[in-house]
């Protein structure tokens, strides 16, 4: 049975959620969504990922779903630590 975690649907995604895990706080963590921006373009530059390759990892780990809302929305909604321990359980599940 294959889950929205599975390589095949999410390729590399140990790579993309283990930099998000690492990623610091933002500056101003209460002026998302710039700082969501400036997360999302590091990790990229990290991973050499971009567009859904990058996004996807992050926001099944985050929301549990590939598909929703704007991921600078959820972001602005959950704070830094819930991110981090949603983010590092699904890195659990790899």
């Amino acid at each position: 049975m294959k889950t929205f975690l599975d390589e095949a649907t999410v390729p590399d995604r140990g790579g993309i959620l283990q930099n998000a895990a690492a990623a610091g706080a933002p500056a101003d963590s209460a002026g998302w969504p710039e700082p969501f921006a400036a997360l999302i373009k590091r990790i990229g530059e990290q991973t050499g990922f971009r567009g859904k390759r990058l996004y996807l990892p992050i926001r099944a780990a985050v929301t549990g779903r590939l598909h929703g809302p704007e991921m600078d929305r959820i972001f602005a909604l959950l704070s830094l630590s819930s991110l981090r321990k949603r983010i590092e359980a699904a890195i659990a599940l790899t």
